[in-house]
């Protein structure tokens, strides 16, 4: 993420097929891919928490802060998928499998 300070001017900057705006401190996102509209319901509290943010200039805008929170919810739960089927695996099987694959390459390997 790129932020500039308020006294910077306005600069365009592409990364990754992503143009970015800064200015004002506040970082503008610009993603080239389509976008398709949702409806989003909230209750009155998130709703507010959620203008507070923008009104505070963490976001451009609603859309834009529920975008970024989708995003990241996603990110997390793909990691945390990660990680219950690493802890699915049972270390002795897979340290015997290691050293199977040990055996069979120790010999190309260079004497320290």
């Amino acid at each position: 993420m790129i932020v500039l300070p308020e006294s910077a001017n306005i600069s365009s900057i592409r990364e990754e097929g992503t143009e970015r705006l800064a200015s004002k401190g506040m970082t503008y996102y610009h993603t080239t891919m389509p976008k398709a509209k949702v409806a989003v319901t909230l209750d009155s509290s998130t709703l507010e928490r959620l203008d507070r943010l923008v009104e505070e200039a963490r976001f451009a805008n609603r859309s834009q802060a529920i975008e970024i929170a989708v995003e990241e919810k996603l990110e997390r739960l793909e990691r945390r998928r990660l990680a219950e089927e690493c802890a699915k695996l049972e270390p002795a099987s897979e340290k015997a499998l290691a050293e199977l694959g040990w055996e069979a390459d120790g010999a190309a390997w260079p004497e320290y």
